[in-house]
């Protein structure tokens, strides 16, 4: 008799949680913050909430400009990796994945006068996700 009573409690708390719509965590990228510093030569860890398995994939790029308004295309980080809510960046002055440029060098040769932001594409539906911006450094 016991063992029916709780089966059927179980039961019914876990129709209730499925009843009152409880979600996946929305994606968000949580680091970097806002005006965070983030030095060259220095790894840094992007973070993010997925509701993501770690299946999907998604693409990680850097912009740079004067204003949020105004950020533009420096080039990606990673490409087609595992969403899987984080990544190592280790951060240089040139693009990790080909040793070229970045292709913003007016926001990159000027990092006091700049700010920055952190672009994630989900490869599933192409949506885009914005980072809060940040400051880049070299020390």
């Amino acid at each position: 008799m016991r063992v029916f009573t709780l089966s059927t409690a179980l039961m019914a708390a876990a129709s209730t949680v499925l009843a009152s719509g409880a979600s996946l965590p929305a994606f968000a990228i949580t680091e970097p913050t806002e005006d965070c510093r983030v030095v060259v030569d220095k790894p840094f860890h992007i973070k993010w909430t997925t509701p993501s398995n770690g299946s999907d994939k998604v693409t990680v790029s850097l912009a740079g400009g004067k204003t949020p308004e105004t950020l533009l295309p420096c080039g990606v980080i990673s490409s087609n990796i595992n969403d899987v809510g984080h990544m190592q960046w280790d951060v240089k002055a040139y693009k990790p994945l080909d040793g070229s440029a970045w292709e913003c060098p007016e926001a990159w040769n000027d990092l006091a006068n700049n700010i920055f932001g952190i672009k994630i594409v989900t490869e599933a539906d192409k949506a885009e996700h914005w980072s809060a911006h940040f400051n880049i450094t070299q020390s």
